[in-house]
């Protein structure tokens, strides 16, 4: 074939027309793939877990219910891993969901206890910081000790207003002086002063409230000679501010 056979033919093949249907056939298949910079749909947590289940075989109509299972199991593992961190941690604000919904759970009396553990394990939290040299995690740990301090003392001021049982007082009593060890441990390890004046100042008001509300009730009580020396000691004592000695000695007399 010559070179201007060739060029006619070419010519001859620019005049040759699809057909109707094989346009429409292949439109409907170029419209019909997606676009390649198209973002995909978001795909939910549950339709990732029925995704994997599927691997398994699953019937589709146990797949709601597995996914389900699947993440509650999933959370349960997140928070119980979570009670391990410590301030600094990635996970410790995990920890602090729980911490704060065992408080909003607890009624306004047994609240300041509760506070009180609280205290208690965030000082554990500081100590075992510093015995474990983990510098990065100290001044979130200091903060959280302190921040738990100032909660637990708007507690006890709206627990000494309102006044509670002597179990409880002295279930009060007893962390506080645990609180007062560890404080010391952990100031002494640090070498620094944690700021715990306004619960020193709320804790000092609460035992000045519970005596003065004790000795009056005592006053009108029959009491044994060994009993009204008690009462005689204990308020001495209040009457020099030495309120938490002064409690101790109602204590002896009273429960």
């Amino acid at each position: 074939m010559t070179e201007k056979e060739l060029i006619k033919k070419i010519k001859e093949l620019q005049q040759i027309k699809p057909s109707k249907d094989w346009v429409i056939l292949t439109k409907e298949k170029i419209l019909s793939k997606p676009l390649v910079n198209e973002k995909p749909a978001s795909i939910t947590i549950g339709e990732r877990f029925s995704n994997i289940l599927s691997v398994f075989n699953v019937k589709p109509f146990l797949k709601p219910a597995l996914a389900t299972a699947v993440c509650f199991c999933f959370l349960i593992g997140v928070f119980s891993f979570a009670q391990n961190a410590l301030p600094g941690d990635l996970l410790y604000s995990v920890k602090k969901i729980a911490e704060q919904a065992k408080i909003s759970l607890a009624s306004e009396t047994e609240k300041p206890k509760v506070q009180l553990e609280l205290t208690q394990k965030k000082l554990d939290e500081l100590t075992k910081i510093a015995e474990e040299n983990k510098g990065k995690n100290l001044a979130s740990a200091v903060q959280e000790v302190e921040k738990a301090m100032k909660d637990t003392a708007k507690s006890l001021k709206k627990v000494a207003i309102a006044g509670n049982d002597g179990e409880i007082a002295k279930e009060i009593k007893e962390k506080f002086e645990a609180i007062e060890k560890q404080q010391e441990t952990a100031e002494e390890i640090l070498g620094i002063k944690i700021d715990s004046e306004e619960y020193d100042e709320s804790k000092n008001s609460y035992y000045k409230i519970l005596v003065e509300r004790e000795i009056k009730e005592l006053k009108d009580r029959a009491l044994n000679p060994e009993q009204e020396e008690l009462l005689k000691e204990a308020k001495e004592l209040f009457d020099n501010g030495n309120y938490q000695e002064a409690l101790a000695k109602i204590f002896i007399l009273s429960y």
